[in-house]
């Protein structure tokens, strides 16, 4: 991630990618905490059209409520980055978080869905450089199920580990121009931790870091 994420983190060696994995992960929490202090949020009544063949509990789920809620900020706005903002079980939680840019407004909006509505939006207050993510991706629950096929569930059941973070994003383990990724990040009971990156276009698996 770019150095305006990470602020105020100095290192003296280039980082592993699992903890660029996490790096990320965390500094977006961080941002999404920091963007709502002191804003009351908003609430949306979700859309009706979500579509009845889509698990109630994934990404694709909540993704039209936040795309109706980006769109209301501003008509340009891009979905740039989503991330779990609840437990998960089996790529699916209560609530996830959408970032979404406007390249007119030049600036960036964080949108957390719940349960089938936005419970907060605000501005995040400090650049996020990421591309666009393409409009076809695979689900959440399509992604985790390739991670934990590939890796994922014999880690979990060997350190008694758990499904931790899955985040769509670009330019992280791949090309600035490369195709979207599902990092699927698991942790150990003995804080082992366990990055499994899927391609979000045909759901192979890209690379794996252990740490």
């Amino acid at each position: 991630m770019t150095q305006s994420i990470v602020a105020g983190e100095m290192t003296t060696a280039a980082p592993s990618p699992l903890s660029m994995a996490r790096r990320s992960l965390l500094a977006y929490a961080l941002a999404v905490a920091l963007g709502l202090a002191g804003c009351g949020g908003s609430k949306h009544t979700s859309p009706q059209d979500i579509a009845s063949d889509v698990p109630a509990g994934t990404a694709r789920h909540a993704l039209l409520v936040a795309e109706a809620a980006a769109s209301s900020w501003m008509r340009d706005a891009h979905l740039i980055y989503v991330e779990n903002d609840g437990p998960l079980v089996g790529g699916e939680t209560a609530r996830w978080g959408f970032l979404f840019r406007s390249e007119m407004a030049d600036s960036w909006r964080n949108v957390s869905v719940e349960n089938g509505r936005v419970v907060r939006e605000a501005p995040l207050g400090f650049p996020f450089a990421a591309p666009d993510l393409p409009t076809e991706w695979i689900d959440s629950s399509a992604a985790v199920a390739r991670a934990e096929e590939s890796g994922g569930r014999e880690f979990r059941e060997k350190n008694g580990g758990e499904l931790e973070h899955t985040v769509l994003g670009r330019g992280v383990f791949t090309a600035w121009d490369g195709p979207a990724t599902w990092t699927v990040v698991y942790r150990g009971a003995d804080r082992s931790e366990l990055a499994i990156v899927v391609n979000a276009a045909d759901g192979t698996i890209l690379s794996r870091f252990e740490g």
